[in-house]
Order: structure tokens, then sequence, then C-alpha cells
């Protein structure tokens, strides 16, 4: 059967605004390559790219959300709680950029939402006020608790330094995001979005701009 997508990549590195990125395929598990959506992660890089660019020091952080009251047919529960959250950030925190990305698991019928989301590195050092908020807008909402990073083998955040250049592992969170499995059967919307960037232009950044937090 052939993909739904048109570009897709098995590699784990991928040429993009030269730099050669380390993207997250499975390499290092028992078991086969998984396919990512390349022009999804490149969507992302320009995000992550974009903020660098403004802020040199970001703030990478990890986020998770289940709820019982999501559903297939759309994101629109997702959406309003991640609006809800994102207005929140800029108040506290100024311009942020994020990807989001839905699953469905073969154990359940509701789908899930990843998001990775990048922050002023200067005005927040580490994750937990924003995990703090993640769980209040959920709790506000009647959703289930966020996924506790404590005590996880993989890091919650991480602080990205300056621009990029030659190899780098600055996507490889990002691009677990832009994989081929564990979309499920979501049947309305898209499974994937991102934040925009209108600034990008007048600081002179050619930007993928697909994507869109308000798709449902």
């Amino acid at each position: 059967m052939l993909s739904p997508y048109k570009h897709i990549t098995y590699d784990s590195t991928i040429n993009y605004r030269e730099v050669r990125w380390l993207i997250n395929t499975g390499r290092f598990a028992k078991k086969n390559k998984r396919g990512m959506r390349l022009r999804y992660v490149e969507q992302g890089i320009d995000r992550l790219m974009y903020m660098l660019k403004r802020f040199t020091k970001v703030l990478e952080v990890r986020l998770d959300s289940r709820s019982e009251r999501y559903v297939i047919t759309n994101n629109k529960q997702f959406l309003k709680l991640l609006q809800n959250f994102i207005e929140r950030i800029n108040y506290l925190y100024g311009d942020c950029a994020y990807i989001w990305a839905r699953e469905v698991g073969s154990d359940s019928d509701h789908p899930h939402y990843h998001v990775v989301l990048w922050l002023n590195g200067y005005d927040v050092s580490n994750e937990k006020p924003i995990q703090t908020i993640w769980e209040e807008i959920h709790h506000k909402r009647d959703h289930q608790r966020p996924y506790d990073w404590k005590g996880d083998q993989y890091p919650q955040a991480r602080m990205l330094n300056g621009i990029p250049s030659g190899k780098s592992d600055y996507a490889e969170r990002l691009s677990y995001l832009c994989k081929l499995t564990t979309k499920g059967a979501c049947t309305g919307g898209y499974d994937f979005g991102c934040s925009h960037l209108p600034k990008a232009k007048a600081e002179g950044i050619e930007l993928n701009r697909g994507g869109s937090t308000h798709a449902v």
C-alpha cells in the first residue's frame, strides 16, 4: 500500500538549512526503523531555529496530554486546552514556538497528544513552572493529570544554546512527533500542527510555514 504521505524518510539524519540533523528513527531501538514525515520535521526545525535566532538560549520542553474527553473525530478539546496554555505562557514568559502531534494507541479509543515547546531560556530556566501550568489547565478542564516525567529515563526538558552548525542533535526530540507509527484511526482533522511565525519574513528567515493550531 502506498503511503498517504509523500515525503517520508527512514534515514537517521537529514540535511536541512545547511545542518545535518539527527532524527529519532528508532536506530537505537531493537525494532525496525520508523518512518518520519520529512516536511513536519522541517516545520519543527524552522520553529526551533526561529527561537534560537531570537534568543540564542532556548528551553525545550516536552509535554503530553490524555483525556477521556478527546475523540478521534476532531481536535477541538485539545486545541482549546492548548490555546489556553499558550496564552498563559505568552503572558508570563513572552513569545514561544511549538509543535503538537496526535496519536491513538492500540489499547485506547481516545487519542492522546504530544507537544514540544520552545521558550526564551533567559526568562525560564527549567520545566517545573511550565509543567505546573500544564497540569493546572488540565485540572481546570477536567482532563486527566498529564504524564509526570519525574524518574523517567528521558529528561523532560533541555537547554539549547546557540545556532547549530555541522551535525546537531537538536531535532531528535521534535522528530519523534513526526513519526508515521501510532497515528491510529484518527478519522477527523489533522494529526499535526505548529505555531505560526508572523515575524519570520521581517527577520529574513525563510520558513516552512505549514501547519496550524487551528486545524480541527
